[in-house]
């Protein structure tokens, strides 16, 4: 019985140990593409051997082509979106509050 605890016991251990290299995996892929250079960007290796800020400079400062300067306004995106966070989760908070308040007298009745 204690032997079959223990069997199970590590098949759950190592079920979420699986689980969580499978969750971090897009994590570490985030951190390694923009510090590749854009030519070597195909090849296999994990981790760049000379990582560069390339792709950070090009989304802050914007990225100049000949004669042509694209800037992308990435903190008005950023603004907008945490503005939306805010007044979704106020509203979802008010919804909730409200339903709340009607829950417990619709329940007696």
């Amino acid at each position: 019985m204690i032997r079959r605890r223990k069997i199970v016991q590590y098949g759950i251990a190592g079920f979420l140990c699986l689980f969580a290299v499978l969750y971090l995996f897009p994590y570490i892929w985030m951190v390694r593409c923009p510090s590749r250079r854009t030519r070597r960007s195909s090849q296999a290796t994990s981790f760049p051997s000379t990582p560069t800020w390339e792709q950070y400079q090009r989304l802050f400062y914007g990225y100049k082509f000949k004669d042509l300067v694209l800037i992308i306004p990435y903190l008005t995106y950023y603004k907008n979106t945490v503005f939306v966070t805010v007044v979704s989760l106020f509203l979802v908070l008010l919804t909730d509050a409200l339903r709340l308040m009607v829950l417990p007298s619709s329940i007696s009745g």
